[in-house]
Protein backbone atom coordinates (compact mmCIF):
# COMPACT_ATOMS: atom_id res chain seq x y z
CA UNK A 1 0.00 0.00 0.00
CA UNK A 2 1.33 3.44 -0.71
CA UNK A 3 0.99 5.97 1.73
CA UNK A 4 0.64 9.95 -0.16
CA UNK A 5 3.17 12.76 0.80
CA UNK A 6 1.36 14.90 2.97
CA UNK A 7 0.54 18.43 1.69
CA UNK A 8 2.19 21.30 2.57
CA UNK A 9 1.32 24.25 1.78
CA UNK A 10 3.93 27.12 0.96
CA UNK A 11 3.78 31.21 1.45
CA UNK A 12 2.64 32.78 -1.97
CA UNK A 13 5.76 34.08 -3.47
CA UNK A 14 5.76 37.01 -5.72
CA UNK A 15 5.82 35.94 -9.72
CA UNK A 16 7.54 37.94 -11.86
CA UNK A 17 5.96 39.04 -15.03
CA UNK A 18 8.91 40.58 -16.86
CA UNK A 19 13.22 40.12 -16.64
CA UNK A 20 15.06 42.98 -17.34
CA UNK A 21 18.70 42.34 -18.01
CA UNK A 22 21.54 44.65 -18.21
CA UNK A 23 23.93 44.30 -20.62
CA UNK A 24 27.15 45.85 -21.40
CA UNK A 25 29.05 45.24 -24.68
CA UNK A 26 32.66 46.50 -24.35
CA UNK A 27 33.96 46.73 -28.50
CA UNK A 28 37.41 45.83 -28.59
CA UNK A 29 39.70 46.87 -32.02
CA UNK A 30 40.88 43.51 -33.41
CA UNK A 31 44.33 42.87 -31.89
CA UNK A 32 47.46 41.95 -34.70
CA UNK A 33 50.22 40.83 -33.61
CA UNK A 34 53.04 41.13 -35.83
CA UNK A 35 56.42 39.62 -35.33
CA UNK A 36 59.14 41.23 -36.75
CA UNK A 37 62.35 39.95 -37.20
CA UNK A 38 65.83 41.39 -38.91
CA UNK A 39 68.95 39.42 -40.27
CA UNK A 40 71.47 38.94 -37.47
CA UNK A 41 74.17 37.89 -39.79
CA UNK A 42 75.29 41.65 -40.85
CA UNK A 43 78.34 43.82 -39.93
CA UNK A 44 80.29 46.57 -40.56
CA UNK A 45 83.14 44.97 -42.15
CA UNK A 46 85.33 47.68 -43.48
CA UNK A 47 84.82 51.55 -43.30
CA UNK A 48 87.35 54.75 -44.13
CA UNK A 49 87.48 57.17 -42.39
CA UNK A 50 90.27 59.57 -43.32
CA UNK A 51 91.74 58.77 -47.49
CA UNK A 52 94.14 60.16 -48.55
CA UNK A 53 93.26 63.50 -50.29
CA UNK A 54 89.39 64.30 -50.22
CA UNK A 55 87.41 63.02 -47.10
CA UNK A 56 83.93 64.07 -48.80
CA UNK A 57 84.75 61.93 -51.88
CA UNK A 58 86.33 58.78 -50.40
CA UNK A 59 85.31 57.81 -47.30
CA UNK A 60 82.97 54.49 -47.29
CA UNK A 61 81.15 52.20 -45.00
CA UNK A 62 80.97 48.52 -46.39
CA UNK A 63 78.82 45.84 -44.84
CA UNK A 64 79.12 41.99 -44.82
CA UNK A 65 75.56 39.62 -44.92
CA UNK A 66 77.66 36.69 -43.06
CA UNK A 67 74.35 34.32 -43.69
CA UNK A 68 73.11 31.68 -46.48
CA UNK A 69 70.42 33.90 -47.14
CA UNK A 70 69.96 37.22 -48.96
CA UNK A 71 69.57 40.60 -46.45
CA UNK A 72 67.02 42.96 -47.07
CA UNK A 73 67.87 46.03 -45.28
CA UNK A 74 65.49 47.99 -46.18
CA UNK A 75 65.14 50.78 -44.09
CA UNK A 76 67.86 49.85 -42.13
CA UNK A 77 69.85 53.31 -41.22
CA UNK A 78 73.94 54.20 -41.42
CA UNK A 79 75.12 56.64 -39.25
CA UNK A 80 78.17 57.62 -37.18
CA UNK A 81 78.26 58.45 -33.17
CA UNK A 82 75.77 60.10 -31.61
CA UNK A 83 74.98 63.51 -32.34
CA UNK A 84 77.60 63.50 -35.73
CA UNK A 85 75.87 62.98 -38.85
CA UNK A 86 72.14 62.55 -39.74
CA UNK A 87 71.67 59.19 -40.02
CA UNK A 88 71.03 57.67 -43.77
CA UNK A 89 67.87 55.39 -44.01
CA UNK A 90 68.73 52.55 -46.28
CA UNK A 91 66.52 52.55 -49.44
CA UNK A 92 63.78 50.44 -50.13
CA UNK A 93 64.62 46.91 -52.24
CA UNK A 94 67.94 46.89 -50.82
CA UNK A 95 69.78 43.68 -49.99
CA UNK A 96 73.31 41.92 -49.65
CA UNK A 97 73.60 38.92 -51.34
CA UNK A 98 74.74 35.65 -49.54
CA UNK A 99 78.36 35.72 -48.49
CA UNK A 100 78.50 39.55 -50.08
CA UNK A 101 79.60 42.97 -49.45
CA UNK A 102 77.82 46.32 -50.07
CA UNK A 103 79.49 49.66 -49.87
CA UNK A 104 77.78 52.55 -49.10
CA UNK A 105 79.76 56.39 -50.22
CA UNK A 106 80.13 59.48 -48.46
CA UNK A 107 78.62 61.23 -51.43
CA UNK A 108 75.82 58.76 -51.20
CA UNK A 109 75.17 58.97 -47.12
CA UNK A 110 76.50 62.18 -46.94
CA UNK A 111 77.94 60.78 -43.02
CA UNK A 112 81.17 62.04 -42.41
CA UNK A 113 83.58 60.00 -40.22
CA UNK A 114 85.83 62.11 -38.01
CA UNK A 115 89.55 61.73 -38.51
CA UNK A 116 90.66 61.26 -34.78
CA UNK A 117 87.33 58.91 -33.41
CA UNK A 118 84.19 58.06 -33.75
CA UNK A 119 81.93 55.36 -35.00
CA UNK A 120 80.41 53.24 -37.82
CA UNK A 121 77.08 52.16 -37.00
CA UNK A 122 74.27 50.06 -38.55
CA UNK A 123 71.16 50.49 -37.31
CA UNK A 124 67.68 48.47 -37.45
CA UNK A 125 65.03 50.30 -38.88
CA UNK A 126 63.74 50.99 -35.45
CA UNK A 127 66.79 52.68 -34.66
CA UNK A 128 68.22 50.31 -32.33
CA UNK A 129 71.81 49.15 -32.66
CA UNK A 130 72.78 45.90 -35.44
CA UNK A 131 76.41 46.34 -35.63
CA UNK A 132 78.60 49.45 -34.26
CA UNK A 133 82.03 49.87 -34.60
CA UNK A 134 84.45 52.59 -32.25
CA UNK A 135 87.46 53.42 -33.36
CA UNK A 136 90.55 56.12 -32.73
CA UNK A 137 94.06 56.92 -33.86
CA UNK A 138 93.27 57.20 -37.73
CA UNK A 139 96.15 56.71 -40.63
CA UNK A 140 95.20 58.55 -43.72
CA UNK A 141 94.68 55.96 -46.07
CA UNK A 142 94.28 53.23 -43.60
CA UNK A 143 91.16 51.63 -44.06
CA UNK A 144 89.55 50.18 -40.48
CA UNK A 145 88.68 46.22 -40.94
CA UNK A 146 86.90 44.03 -38.73
CA UNK A 147 87.98 40.60 -38.60
CA UNK A 148 85.35 38.32 -37.42
CA UNK A 149 86.84 35.24 -36.15
CA UNK A 150 88.95 37.11 -33.66
CA UNK A 151 86.39 40.25 -33.12
CA UNK A 152 88.74 42.89 -33.56
CA UNK A 153 89.54 45.65 -35.96
CA UNK A 154 92.43 46.36 -37.27
CA UNK A 155 93.88 49.04 -39.20
CA UNK A 156 95.29 48.01 -42.49
CA UNK A 157 96.91 50.03 -45.85
CA UNK A 158 95.06 47.83 -48.20
CA UNK A 159 91.56 49.21 -48.21
CA UNK A 160 89.26 46.87 -50.06
CA UNK A 161 85.51 48.35 -50.67
CA UNK A 162 83.41 45.28 -51.72
CA UNK A 163 85.74 42.81 -51.56
CA UNK A 164 87.49 40.58 -48.85
CA UNK A 165 89.80 42.33 -45.48
CA UNK A 166 93.32 42.33 -46.35
CA UNK A 167 94.99 42.86 -42.95
CA UNK A 168 98.08 44.15 -43.39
Amino acid sequence: KITPAPVVALPSLPIATSVKIQEEVVEEEPKTIVSVSYPTSLYISEFLPDPEGSDGEGEWIELYNDSQEVADISGFFLDDGEAGSRPFEIPQGTKIGIKSFLVFSRLETKIALNNTADEARLLYPDETIAAKVSYTDVKEGYSAAYEQKEGKLFWTNSPTPGKANILS
